[in-house]
């Protein structure tokens, strides 16, 4: 009570729950000579401790959604994701405890302020980064400060996405394979020349909390310190390590100290590694040889732990990656291995190089500098030949079909029910494997060996149909919805209906990696695999240079058919594009000619509206599930005289100016309908196009859109430049979506044009302030949705 009494006292209100559940996770530490039987840990153990992480992590989640508004807010808001599926730096940087710039500059470029403790560990740092680059090529320089000192700033990108693809980018952060690595090594060093065991572990232990503070004390390698530290302590009193009770006490001290960091991917990756490995992995082969009767081979030990690691870490990594390396499963079999040698590898080449830096400052040492400057390179070698190993490796599995899996984001029930199903597979195994448990005394049962086999499927069929529960099928859209995508000062507009995909334009002037870090991220996150068409407005990259990643070898999505501005027919501009995705082999090239028609693949198609009231737009409510009806189309063509009679279209209305070498001006105009929902896409076309569409479909457009639109995408991103009042009256609209950067260099969008749109009566949603946009609609009501708000 006294020490609750302490915890508890001066904490603000809003770090009461938290810490809280700290202590209920160090109830849980001690619960477990409660629930044990003898050695064997009794699997409820780990339930209790599994959901209270659960609930943890939901109230934390909780916290960051109910607390927008603190003394960091301004800082974690540029960095917060804005789009689903987009990697949260802002969290990422609270699990850190980092919540200023000068915090964030130190993590990266090392400390600069008075502590001489800082400053000294930054400084060797830095100096052994120089030892590195001195010794090793660039290439393999990078890797081995990715490994060693936790920097990844120098990293090839292709050797990082290669990595990543073949599912061993575990191998190039610090964590307890190397932390484990450094600390026994040295341990047992020290005690291979008699120091005595209680300075070896403290040595030990105080040399690993300083190579842990050098890498940056990440997660991972902060839960390997502490367990590592246990190990020394227990070794340096005589008694025996408990795994699992360094691993509580690990998870009690990491929570308590920083809360958000139950949240990142390598924290969470980390703990259930070693819980597959300590409890899973063991309790697996223990029931097996009790079912067997015999001790398994050695080798197989290695499969358990590796199996196990895959199965327990395997929700982590759809819920944070979307995908799976299936493949990595078998390679770290030779990957992990080996890593123990690119370790001493670089450490050798770390020892030598500084010898030769301290034998150099001698004049009379110049030999001896020599020789170990020549003895550094040797030692780099080894490492080398195992790199250039793991990159042939991962080319070879990269160049294999079905290489990469999309899981999508797994839902949470889904993540429930998956260890649900392995532990209680898990505990009925070893219920199975006591003598005359589950089957009681029937002898013809037993001579039949029904309890093995029956133990052994029970195991099999939940290792295979588990993962089937993370694998997330797109859900089929009920109407149409548009989602707006936030990708900083670029365009991305995405139409889902039924199981179908449409795009429109994909690409940010502010991120050359927009592809992959939104547009890709969204659709794995959804579990969407195929995009049916992509509309291309202008070859700019703004718009352009995401789907060039998507059409790209890299990208797992497949498209079905490039739309192109009918400028594309002969400009060079568009070329790179049309390589891309004539070298993917999927589909055809389309380009946007006047009255092209393009059908919606609707599963369920509606009877056309009927309405007689005259008004025109909507009034939607914004962050609600209903809004106010759309009137009916009344006039509507007839499509066998070459007009259109469905009622939900993609309709070019305007092919853009095909004269003129300015790539905005080749944008065209697109009409989306569904229903009485209508929306126009207008690219970045200027006032004179606007002018041009306006005079060219006039009497289309009282046809199509008598009462207006409901949507308009504002041109050029809210440019006054385009937006004219011209196009306002043509189109009409209720709505107007603005996709734009925050705080953007170009002053996008212009007080002009919003003051344009507010005196019209149109409502303004931008990207820039909201993130993502979605807009739903059943062709009657529309409901809009927005990220950040």
């Amino acid at each position: 009570m006294a020490a609750l009494a302490g915890v508890l006292w001066g904490l603000p209100e809003s770090e009461l729950p938290y810490r809280l559940m700290s202590l209920a996770l160090a109830a849980s530490w001690h619960i477990k000579a409660f629930f044990s039987r003898g050695e064997r840990r009794h699997p409820l153990l780990f339930l209790f401790m599994a959901a209270a992480i659960l609930f943890f992590a939901g109230a934390v989640r909780a916290r960051i959604e109910s607390r927008r508004l603190s003394e960091q807010e301004a800082f974690y808001k540029s960095y917060e994701a804005t789009t689903p599926g987009q990697f949260d730096y802002a969290l990422y940087l609270k699990g850190e405890g980092i919540s200023s710039e000068e915090e964030l500059n130190e993590k990266y470029n090392g400390y600069s302020g008075d502590d001489p403790l800082k400053r000294g560990i930054s400084d060797l740092k830095k100096g052994l980064a120089s030892i590195i680059e001195r010794y090793m090529s660039p290439e393999d320089a990078g890797i081995y400060k990715a490994v060693l000192l936790g920097d990844k700033t120098d990293m090839d990108d292709g050797i990082k996405e290669l990595y990543q693809a073949s599912g061993i980018s575990h191998i190039i952060a610090v964590s307890g394979l190397h932390i484990s690595l450094i600390g026994m090594s040295l341990f047992k060093l020290m005690r291979a020349i008699h120091v005595p065991l209680k300075g070896s572990a403290f040595v030990s232990g105080l040399f690993s909390m300083l190579y842990v503070s050098l890498t940056g004390s990440s997660g991972s390698a902060m839960r390997a310190l502490i367990m590592l530290i246990c190990r020394f302590a227990a070794l340096s009193r005589s008694r025996s390590y408990d795994m699992v009770t360094a691993i509580a006490l690990a998870l009690l001290l990491l929570i308590f100290q920083r809360p958000y960091i139950v949240l990142q991917s390598g924290f969470q990756l980390s703990f259930l590694a070693v819980f597959g490995i300590s409890f899973f992995g063991g309790e697996l082969a223990a029931s097996l040889e009790r079912l067997r009767k015999r001790k398994l081979p050695a080798v197989m030990g290695t499969v358990f732990s590796n199996l196990s690691v895959q199965l327990m870490t395997l929700p982590a990594i759809a819920f944070h990656f979307f995908v799976f390396p299936i493949y990595g499963i078998f390679l770290n079999f030779i990957v992990i291995p080996l890593m123990s040698f690119v370790m001493y590898s670089g450490i050798a080449v770390l020892m030598l190089g500084a010898l030769s830096d301290c034998l150099g400052a001698s004049k009379y040492m110049n030999m001896a500098a020599a020789l170990a400057e020549q003895a550094a390179v040797a030692a780099g070698g080894l490492g080398h030949y195992i790199l250039k190993l793991y990159e042939l490796l991962c080319s070879l599995i990269s160049s294999l079909p079905g290489n990469r899996i999309i899981l999508g984001r797994p839902k949470h029930i889904s993540i429930l029910l998956y260890y649900g199903l392995i532990l209680a597979a898990l505990y009925m195994l070893g219920l199975c494997s006591k003598q005359g448990f589950c089957i009681g005394k029937c002898q013809l049962l037993d001579r039949l060996n029904i309890k093995r086999t029956a133990s052994a499927l029970l195991m099999a069929l939940s290792i295979i149909f588990c993962p089937l529960l993370l694998y997330r099928r797109p859900v089929s859209e009920k109407g149409l919805s548009l989602i707006a995508l936030d990708v900083e000062q670029g365009d991305c507009f995405i139409v889902r209906t039924g199981d179908s995909l449409y795009m429109f334009d994909g690409g940010s002037a502010s991120n050359e990696s927009i592809g992959e870090d939104v547009l890709e991220a969204y659709l794995m996150n959804e579990g969407i695999r195929y995009i049916d068409k992509i509309f291309v407005s202008h070859g700019d990259d703004d718009h352009v240079n995401g789907i060039k990643y998507l059409l790209s070898e890299e990208s797992l999505v497949e498209v079905g058919e490039l739309i192109l501005p009918k400028a594309a027919k002969e400009g060079e501009d568009y070329e790179e594009l049309k390589e891309l995705f004539e070298a993917r082999g999927e589909g055809q090239i389309g380009y946007s000619e006047r009255y092209m028609l393009l059908g919606l693949d609707i599963d369920d198609k509606k009877e056309p509206l009927k309405g007689d009231e005259d008004r025109a737009g909507i009034d939607a409510d914004i962050g609600t599930d209903s809004g106010t009806y759309i009137d009916a189309l009344k006039g509507r063509l007839d499509k066998a005289n070459g007009n259109i009679i469905d009622d939900s279209y993609i309709l070019c209305l305007y092919e853009g100016n095909t004269a003129e070498p300015e790539m905005n001006r080749h944008s065209p105009v697109y009409l989306l309908r569904y229903g009485d929902f209508s929306a126009v896409f207008t690219g970045d076309m200027t006032e004179d196009e606007e002018k041009e569409f306006y005079l060219e479909t006039e009497g289309l457009r009282e046809e199509l859109l008598p009462y207006g639109a409901t949507v308009v995408k504002a041109a050029h991103h809210g440019s006054k430049t385009s937006n004219s009042d011209i196009l306002i009256k043509a189109v009409r609209p209720a709505l107007a979506l603005i996709s734009y950067g925050r705080d953007n260099s170009f002053g996008h969008p212009h007080s002009v044009v919003l003051e344009r749109f507010e005196r019209y009566g149109i409502e303004t949603l931008g990207t820039g302030e909201l993130g993502a946009i979605r807009l739903r609609t059943d062709g009657e009501k529309l409901s809009i949705d927005t990220y950040l708000h």
